[in-house]
């Protein structure tokens, strides 16, 4: 009987034991989770401070970005050619902790200066007390930040080309992209190239200029959509050419039919040259898939 009851007392202390033990490990988990709870909290100041001069770091990049373009629209240096791609402002000094922001092209070309389109990316950081808080932003100019530069232009196109015999008349500059070609014509007026200018020019030739701005792809929709369309089957065809010539088209005169109260003329080339020769156009005409030699 005895060694009966030995058996279940030692029993009964061997769940004793195990219930301390747990107890134990529960109370150890309870002082780890406080502990680094502690340090959490503790971290979180440091945290909200260098998050607080990352914005600040973001407040500096738009103010200094805004104080080159107001510079550029009073006849300064172009904003875009003031910052280099990859050029680090600061770290600068706040109460605690300091502050810097990277510049750079969103663009696979690594310029700021070569197409005013392109989208700019910053990069902001906040440091205070070996703790940093990154922030990133893209600058989009979009079509209502800066007017186009190539409004500034008589005409503007990728490729241009005066054939021969012809005279293209301007009192403004005219441009391109790429080279303006000889084809045995003549320039009466200024001309620009992003590449060279090989054509006759009576006025000032520049080559190698910075490349304008030019519409965006979605641009063209509005008057795509508004415009009244002429059939390129309509134009006279001569050599080749579809040609619009010695015409005047404009919203109350239109020689292949309908008016547009717009102005707004379209006509899809389906790939046909068109050659637009001593016209009068008072308003705006769209020109899709013309032939290269347009």
């Amino acid at each position: 009987m005895n060694r009966t009851h030995s058996r279940y007392r030692g029993s009964a202390y061997l769940l004793v034991l195990t219930g301390s033990i747990a107890i134990a490990i529960a109370g150890l988990t309870a002082m780890h989770i406080a502990r680094t709870a502690r340090f959490a909290t503790a971290a979180v100041p440091e945290q909200s401070q260098a998050r607080i001069l990352a914005f600040s770091a973001l407040d500096h990049a738009f103010f200094t970005i805004d104080a080159y373009v107001d510079a550029d629209r009073k006849g300064g240096l172009k904003w875009r050619e003031a910052m280099t791609d990859g050029q680090t402002f600061g770290p600068y000094s706040m109460g605690e902790g300091s502050f810097s922001w990277t510049i750079s092209d969103q663009s696979s070309d690594g310029s700021l200066s070569d197409n005013e389109s392109d989208s700019i990316r910053v990069l902001a950081s906040g440091q205070h007390d070996g703790i940093t808080h990154t922030l990133e932003a893209v600058l989009d100019p979009g079509q209502g930040t800066l007017p186009l530069t190539f409004l500034e232009t008589a005409a503007y196109s990728p490729e241009f080309h005066v054939h021969t015999g012809a005279v293209l008349f301007t009192d403004q500059v005219v441009g391109s992209d790429w080279h303006i070609d000889d084809h045995g014509g003549t320039i009466d007026g200024d001309a620009e190239s992003g590449k060279n200018v090989k054509v006759t020019v009576t006025g000032t030739e520049s080559n190698h200029v910075t490349v304008r701005s030019v519409p965006t792809g979605s641009f063209y929709d509005y008057y795509v959509a508004n415009g009244t369309e002429i059939s390129v089957w309509s134009l006279p065809s001569e050599s080749s050419f579809r040609q619009l010539r010695r015409l005047v088209l404009s919203p109350t005169n239109n020689p292949f039919g309908d008016e547009s109260r717009e102005g707004i003329y379209v006509i899809d080339c389906h790939n046909q040259n068109i050659r637009i020769e001593s016209c009068r156009i008072v308003g705006t005409l769209v020109l899709i898939d013309p032939g290269t030699d347009s």
